[in-house]
This record gives C-alpha cells, sequence and structure tokens, in this order.
C-alpha cells in the first residue's frame, strides 16, 4: 500500500468517526442543530469526495497493476521460447554427434571386416 493510499484511508477513518461524533453532538443539543446539520452536510460532501478519490485511485492502481502482469507475462513467454530454443539447438547437436559417431563406427567395422576378409 502506497503512501497517499494509507493516508487516503487514516483520512476516512478519522472523517468516519469525526462523523459519528458530530452526529451525536448535534443530537444533544438541539439548540445548536442547525451548524450541526450544516457541519453534517459538510463532512458528508467531504466523505463523498474522498470516496470518489479513493475509486480514481483504486482505478490507478488496477490499471498499473495490470500493466505490470502484462510486461511480466511477455518476459515469462520471451524466457520460455529461449528455454525451448536452447533446447532445441542442444538436441540437434546431440544428434548431429550421433550421426558422426554412428558413422564413424560403420567406417571403423567396414575397415576391421576389410582387414579380417570378413
Amino acid at each position: 500500500m502506497n503512501k497517499s493510499k494509507t493516508l487516503q484511508t487514516i483520512r476516512l477513518l478519522i472523517f468516519s468517526i469525526n462523523r459519528v461524533y458530530f452526529h451525536e453532538e448535534s443530537l444533544k443539543q438541539a439548540e445548536s442543530g442547525e451548524s450541526a446539520q450544516l457541519k453534517l452536510k459538510q463532512e458528508d460532501e467531504e466523505h463523498a469526495r474522498l470516496m470518489e478519490e479513493n475509486r480514481l485511485e483504486n482505478e490507478k492502481i488496477a490499471l498499473e497493476r495490470e500493466e505490470r502482469l502484462k510486461v511480466e507475462a511477455e518476459k515469462t513467454r520471451e524466457r520460455v521460447l529461449s528455454s525451448l530454443i536452447k533446447k532445441e539447438k542442444e538436441e540437434q547437436l546431440y544428434k548431429s554427434k550421433l550421426v558422426h559417431f554412428i558413422e564413424t563406427q560403420k567406417v571403423t567395422v567396414k575397415n576391421s571386416n576389410f582387414l579380417y576378409g570378413i
């Protein structure tokens, strides 16, 4: 969680606590009800603003995460492809050496047959 997100969450918690407190105070002090209602309205507006700010921040983070995952998937794909290419080259080299060995053995057998008159 980044610093701005943490601060925003703290502000939301403080705001919620204050909202409850001011609501309770407004009920206790009926004579100052109008000012408490105004304060409550301002807090509701602030709460709505903070919620919207939070929503926008969450969208931004989701987009960043999506982009990071795309990059990671591409790197993984490239790594796997590279590994497969390397394995294929190793296999081709092994087959080439095996063919060379077989050809060498054929010549050896042919020469020994010739030497022993077989």
